[in-house]
């Protein structure tokens, strides 16, 4: 027999086996114990008997909400894009009517005599893409209206894609 055998296993047939095993779980440290005693657990237990790491179930629950709140919210998304677009033609259609009336105070102040920098020719809602820096940006578009030296109009800048419009003040300058 053993020398690792105690006195209950002495008498037994496997106790040669079972102390050798024993053996080697000691050998093998406290962490893998369970291997050699013939049990394999499916999560390692820490102090106090609690499970590190989150089971099957769990983890499909997350996943099912994370889904559901997905769902919920790609709809709003959508929304978000198109009242990004409807403030974009709000701010462009602003900046139409600032260029606009700039150009008509630089026409006043050289007697609307074209002068670059300060006063160009405006006849019409569609000519405050030359008066953009940049120009009037893609996809946008400006109904035609003619205007008159001098005279107000009301104009129209139109986002054909989302169907968006939005007024602004057209004013004819320069000869």
């Amino acid at each position: 027999m053993s020398n690792t055998a105690d006195h209950r296993t002495a008498g037994h047939p496997d106790a040669v086996r079972r102390s050798c095993v024993s053996g080697m779980a000691a050998r093998a440290g406290p962490r893998h114990t369970a291997l050699f005693h013939g049990r394999t657990p499916m999560r390692q237990r820490t102090n106090g008997g609690r499970v590190n790491g989150f089971a099957l179930i769990e983890q499909i629950a997350a996943l099912l909400a994370i889904g559901a709140a997905s769902a919920v919210a790609l709809p709003q998304l959508a929304d978000l894009q198109t009242d990004a677009e409807g403030v974009a033609l709000q701010h462009l259609a602003g900046a139409a009517s600032t260029a606009m009336l700039l150009n008509q105070g630089g026409c006043l102040v050289t007697g609307h005599q074209a002068e670059p920098g300060r006063c160009r020719p405006v006849r019409d809602c569609a000519d405050v893409g030359t008066l953009l820096h940049g120009g009037l940006p893609g996809g946008y578009a400006v109904q035609a209206l003619s205007l008159l030296r001098g005279a107000e109009g009301h104009c129209r800048l139109v986002h054909p894609a989302s169907g968006h419009a939005a007024d602004f003040i057209g004013l004819g300058a320069g000869n």
